[in-house]
């Protein structure tokens, strides 16, 4: 079994793909290689090929894409959709493939109606070890270094803390919602500040331009790190608007932070319903991607900050209920349970 994906680009589909693989390992031989030697390899052995992401990598040379198919035994493709439709590009690369994966029923509809003919499964991300573990996590003392003694500061000053990941896709992921909602709270009250993990020179002349208490971490961080934050905070804004799962509002969920988020998307699947404020439209998610070509919620901004008032008012009794909902979550999505559903899915598709 050939598992070709982005090994060695930093990206999110690399380390969901990682996750995979070790899930298959055991049951199946499996050879982890990179997307960017798939369109040359010479599939001499008719093997089982998964492509994860199935669109970025087929989509590079179509015509290539279709010979290397032929001379698979099984072709199956694993990607997101981050809109509610997908184009007639992506319609006839996924119907060229035996079976597609896609993290969430918000995703497979999304390819169902577009006109995917195929078998299409749901297979969702799974938590890593470190936001299920009671022990105190390892390691992010030395990483975080010298932003700790400034996140406890804040965590001493302010009342409720919101905490933010941004590191690409500053529309889809919603940084200009995340923006106007603070920005009117701050005119409201003074006792948050937000936590915001970014790479994105937009976010931070923003946050900064807009006067939103804001300290920025600027560096890619280990699960340790991201847990340490998730269990520091109060609230996590997922303001997106688009995306296939959005792991980020599970990994908060699972450590007990109060996620809010819009109607209508991926992340319905593991969030509770009181967590959830009205769309105030739904809106093109991107203007020209290839593939994504759909719509995605936009949440009632007006609407979320009377939830937040309401939340900041009273975030012990909040956070109380967060927790309660983080123990079904790290059960449902714990390693061994996706695997499970995983493994169980490729047999379907593939055999023993």
């Amino acid at each position: 079994m050939l598992y070709f994906y982005p090994r060695f680009h930093v990206v999110s589909f690399k380390y969901v793909a990682e996750q995979y693989i070790r899930m298959l390992n055991g049951t199946y031989d499996v050879e982890p290689l990179d997307e960017a030697v798939f369109h040359g390899s010479s599939m001499n052995s008719s093997p089982t090929v998964i492509l994860h992401p199935l669109l970025y990598i087929a989509g590079k040379d179509i015509d290539c894409f279709i010979t290397q198919v032929s001379k698979a035994r099984y072709t199956v493709g694993i990607d997101v959709a981050d809109s509610d439709r997908v184009s007639v590009d992506a319609v006839t690369i996924a119907n060229l493939t035996d079976a597609l994966i896609v993290p969430s029923s918000f995703a497979r509809r999304a390819y169902a109606e577009s006109g995917v003919r195929g078998p299409i499964h749901v297979v969702p991300h799974a938590l890593d070890d470190a936001f299920l573990s009671e022990k105190p996590p390892q390691g992010y003392v030395d990483e975080l270094g010298e932003y700790i003694p400034l996140l406890q500061k804040l965590r001493e000053r302010y009342r409720v803390l919101f905490f933010y990941s941004l590191w690409h896709s500053d529309y889809r992921k919603g940084a200009d919602l995340v923006f106007e909602t603070l920005t009117q709270l701050s005119k409201e009250r003074g006792d948050f500040a937000l936590i915001a993990r970014t790479g994105s020179p937009l976010f931070l002349y923003e946050t900064e331009k807009l006067g939103i208490r804001t300290l920025a971490i600027t560096r890619h961080m280990s699960h340790a790190s991201m847990r340490y934050l998730y269990d520091l905070c109060d609230i996590y804004p997922l303001f997106s608007r688009g995306g296939g799962f959005e792991l980020n509002g599970l990994e908060a969920l699972a450590r007990g932070e109060i996620v809010i988020a819009s109607e209508g998307g991926a992340w319905e699947e593991y969030l509770p319903r009181e967590f959830l404020v009205p769309a105030r439209a739904w809106v093109r998610v991107f203007r020209d991607n290839p593939y994504h070509t759909g719509l995605g919620p936009e949440i009632d901004v007006e609407k979320a900050v009377d939830r937040l008032h309401a939340i900041m008012d009273n975030i012990d009794e909040w956070r109380a209920r967060a927790a309660e909902y983080s123990a079904a979550v790290r059960e449902r999505y714990c390693f061994e349970r996706v695997k499970d559903i995983f493994v169980s899915t490729m047999r379907s598709i593939v055999g023993e």
